[in-house]
């Protein structure tokens, strides 16, 4: 097997391993992402992909986007693990992220969940663990609740790191929904950007070859999104990407100028949202 992607959204899963590993070189008071390395080699030695292009676009700003990111789902699932220490996490889309290790508390239940070439992928990669699963699906194939074993006393989080993106606010509605019907009690966690940001990323994904994979969730007020369900019991939106780091004093002062006018113009932000529990 040497294609590993087709012109798809998957393909963008290399794009977070390499910029996590930019970002582990350039600041490593701030990032130890020693795997994402070890990881992109392996990739670049078994398939056939472009790793001069992808590497010498994902740089600078975007990597340091990419870092931020996974220290954003590392802090939402200590943040819920306080209250909820037994409870089931489920990373949606989650692409090559190895998040179970850097999270485990010995009790969580921990389901990785892609399409099946990623997950396949995944496989090959990755170690089997104790409460930790690989589901083969996509989050939009309602089956995925005979899969996902979870107690709402316990508690169930969603992550959706860089996936949301891809889809239609009329898709994603529906899917919010579907979580109030069968999760109760969840909290579900993702990032998105302003329509106008979207449209630059839309470029830098197309100039490095990438078809089939545009950003459509074009939401022009995130917390309306609080509307979609009735048991949508409270929303929460951070604008601040540059919050996840225990100071800046480290970070060229053009990203952090540029993480200041993100936040003023609220273009790049983490959602959080609770369902009721009844």
């Amino acid at each position: 097997m040497k294609e590993i992607f087709g012109d798809h959204v998957s393909s963008t899963l290399l794009l977070p391993i390499i910029g996590r590993s930019v970002v582990t070189q350039e600041y490593p008071r701030y990032f130890d992402f020693a795997n994402s390395k070890d990881i992109f080699g392996y990739i670049n030695k078994e398939f056939s992909i472009d790793s001069k292009n992808l590497n010498g676009t994902i740089k600078g700003f975007a990597a340091l986007t990419y870092g931020l990111r996974y220290k954003a789902n590392v802090k939402a699932c200590f943040d819920y693990m306080k209250d909820h220490p037994n409870c089931t996490i489920v990373n949606i889309g989650c692409g090559l992220d190895d998040l179970f290790p850097d999270v485990d508390n010995g009790k969580i239940q921990f389901y990785n969940l892609d399409l099946p070439d990623v997950i396949d992928l995944r496989k090959s990669i990755f170690e089997k663990r104790e409460r930790e699963y690989q589901l083969s699906k996509s989050f939009l194939d309602h089956s995925i609740v005979e899969d996902i074993r979870f107690s709402p006393e316990d508690g169930i989080l969603f992550l959706m790191a860089g996936v949301i993106y891809y889809f239609t606010p009329k898709k994603m509605e529906g899917f919010f929904r579907y979580l109030g019907n069968h999760y109760p009690g969840a909290r579900l966690v993702y990032d998105s950007e302003s329509p106008f940001l979207m449209k630059q990323s839309n470029y830098l994904v197309k100039k490095q070859g990438i078809q089939g994979a545009e950003m459509k969730f074009l939401v022009y007020n995130p917390s309306s999104v609080k509307h979609w369900d009735h048991r949508i019991t409270n929303i929460s939106i951070n604008y601040d990407f540059s919050s996840f780091l225990k100071d800046t004093k480290d970070i060229p002062f053009k990203f952090k100028f540029m993480f200041y006018v993100l936040k003023i113009i609220k273009g790049m932000y983490l959602v959080t949202i609770d369902y009721s529990l009844y």
